[in-house]
């Protein structure tokens, strides 16, 4: 099977994926797992950074503020999603 062929099947396109990503799925020797990024202190900035940075995120990025109490639940939520746990 080709690699032409290979990408085909697997549905990726350009910038997806790295030659060792795509090395590690077809040997099988690694598992990816999506990645969660957790902005901290938010409290200290600006209501258009904050708008900013969740408009460029991918979805997959949560805003937190310790000290105000803002977003912890949100995170555990995430965390949850992501690593794809189920609560029972």
């Amino acid at each position: 099977m080709c690699v032409i062929t290979l990408i085909c099947h697997f549905n990726l396109t350009n910038g997806q994926i790295t030659e060792d990503e795509f090395i590690d799925v077809l040997l099988g020797t690694r598992k990816y797992i999506p990645a969660l990024t957790a902005i901290n202190k938010i409290d200290g900035v600006s209501m258009e950074t904050l708008d900013a940075l969740a408009r460029e995120g991918d979805g997959r990025t949560v805003m937190l503020s310790c000290e105000l109490d803002l977003g912890i639940d949100w995170l555990l939520e995430s965390i949850w999603r992501v690593s794809f746990f189920f609560r029972k």
